[in-house]
């Protein structure tokens, strides 16, 4: 980094604007209270990928590499699914429907620092790849990581994964109950509800209604119904999905 500021950080703001408290329980807010007291800025040369190809492979993408696998495959839309945790039935759920108004579907699992407890990027992505392999049409999903840290900050941070998928080249993203929360912080749709709140004509608005064609490995037909009138709302318990900012 070429520093080009410095300044002192205000941290008791900055945990109430992102994580909306400053309970040191938080694991978001015990990561700002324990960092130095002055910031840097300024132009970033990247050196290095923090070893994350070594340890992951192939697995591990490039916002490149994810644009160039959606061209690949032929994919103009494509749902990116956020995950920290191993999928259950909720989230094979959702990434199916999603399939069936998207292109394709990137299963996009963070690969950073987790707090303790959550289930480590090595087990979580071999689950994923299991499901991948054994419950879905084949060319519908790409499992990908990606090297983020979580914040657990529920809404806010539901607006950083959006825009980071963009770079990605995701057109979509699913967004779950209590997305990126913790504890009892957050309702369990307050990550819903802060798209709301993105200026009118950000988010593009349709309705219609889908009927299952390709969920089944086995070709079997699932019907699947939705209604979107943006944001779209899925079942209230398992989650809903949007389109991201453009």
């Amino acid at each position: 980094m070429k520093v080009a500021e410095q300044y002192k950080i205000n941290k008791p703001h900055e945990c109430k604007s992102v994580f909306r408290t400053t309970d040191l329980e938080h694991p978001g807010v015990k990561m700002v209270m324990e960092q130095g007291e002055v910031n840097l800025a300024g132009p970033v040369q990247v050196l290095a990928q923090g070893g994350f190809p070594e340890q992951y492979g192939p697995l591990y993408m490039t916002p490149a590499q994810t644009r160039a696998a959606f061209e690949a495959n032929g994919w103009s839309t494509v749902a990116a699914f956020q995950t920290r945790n191993p999928m259950h039935r909720s989230h094979e759920y959702l990434v199916k429907v999603a399939i069936e108004v998207c292109d394709g579907v990137l299963i996009h699992s963070l690969l950073g620092n987790l707090k303790p407890g959550d289930i480590p990027a090595e087990v979580r992505t071999r689950a994923i790849a299991a499901l991948i392999e054994k419950y879905f049409v084949k060319e519908t999903v790409v499992q990908s990581g990606y090297p983020l840290d979580m914040r657990y900050a529920g809404p806010r941070e539901a607006l950083l994964h959006a825009l980071f998928r963009q770079n990605y080249g995701c057109s979509h993203q699913i967004v779950g109950r209590d997305h990126a929360g913790v504890g009892n912080y957050y309702g369990p749709f307050d990550a819903h509800r802060i798209f709301d709140e993105i200026p009118k004509g950000v988010l593009e608005t349709q309705s219609k209604r889908s009927r299952s064609r390709s969920t089944g490995p086995s070709g079997a037909i699932n019907a699947a119904a939705w209604h979107q009138t943006a944001p779209v709302r899925m079942r209230p318990k398992t989650g809903c999905w949007y389109p991201a900012p453009s």
